[in-house]
């Protein structure tokens, strides 16, 4: 039952994980970023504050998403930013690729 409670939880980030990328992968391609700042940050900051995520599974999250938010808050350029937040993201997806492997 707990599996199943944190599988939902986990695809309920995934969700959100992939809009974050959507538009990541617009502002590199526009170079308008306020959504994509935005999204990143939403996606941060919800799961720092979802406790009923197993805080295990929240421990191998957040240095990812904490790093695309760093990189998408930079001063580097748009297109660097929108990169290197982009592959974090991407990164992030592996991670929770192997999470609901375990589960």
């Amino acid at each position: 039952m707990m599996c199943e409670e944190q599988r939902k939880k986990i695809d309920q980030i995934i969700q959100q994980l992939k809009n974050a990328q959507s538009e990541v992968q617009e502002a590199y391609e526009t170079t308008m970023m306020s959504d994509a700042k935005c999204a990143v940050s939403s996606l941060c900051d919800d799961l720092k504050k979802n406790e009923s995520i197993d805080p295990s599974i929240k421990s191998q999250l957040m240095p990812y998403f904490e790093a695309a938010h760093s990189a998408i808050l930079s001063s580097e350029s748009t297109h660097k930013r929108a990169g290197i937040c982009g592959d974090k993201l991407n990164e992030a997806e592996s991670c929770i690729i192997k999470i609901l492997s375990k589960l």
